[in-house]
């Protein structure tokens, strides 16, 4: 659905701390994306060489990355920063690894402007790695 340059008018994060590679689906109340981790991550390399996965905190925030954009979206917000201010009821059941791919998706659960909670779940081969409920925080670029 969407290119680079559609993904970078909603986040500012760009390669390699971008975990977005395309936007499947978009609309005021959800959010689909999906990336994949290349087999030569340099992550990989020193995270359980042995047995590498990707961390549970990139997981957490490629889900941060898919609910920016839904809060961003929200409203027509591009042009601001979205950041993540919360992360609730955060589980980890499954392990993602070299070459998986991931698709990310996110429900708008509550929006008291300019908070934006979200519920997100992580999947990869179809099944639920990761599920967390996440508040974006979107407001002016002062930098």
């Amino acid at each position: 659905m969407t290119n680079s340059r559609n993904i970078y008018d909603y986040l500012p994060q760009r390669v390699p701390f971008l975990f977005v590679d395309d936007i499947e689906q978009l609309t005021d109340e959800s959010v689909i994306t999906v990336f994949k981790f290349p087999k030569d991550w340099d992550v990989f390399y020193g995270h359980f060489p042995r047995y590498p996965i990707v961390p549970g905190t990139i997981l957490t925030e490629a889900m941060a990355q898919a609910a920016t954009i839904l809060a961003l979206h929200v409203h027509s917000q591009r042009g601001k920063l979205g950041m993540l201010v919360k992360i609730s009821d955060a589980v980890f059941r499954n392990q993602v690894g070299p070459n998986d791919s991931i698709r990310v998706t996110g429900a708008l659960r509550q929006q008291v402007t300019p908070f934006y909670t979200i519920s997100v779940a992580l999947e990869t081969n179809n099944i639920k790695a990761a599920t967390a409920e996440l508040t974006i925080y979107v407001g002016d670029v002062n930098v």
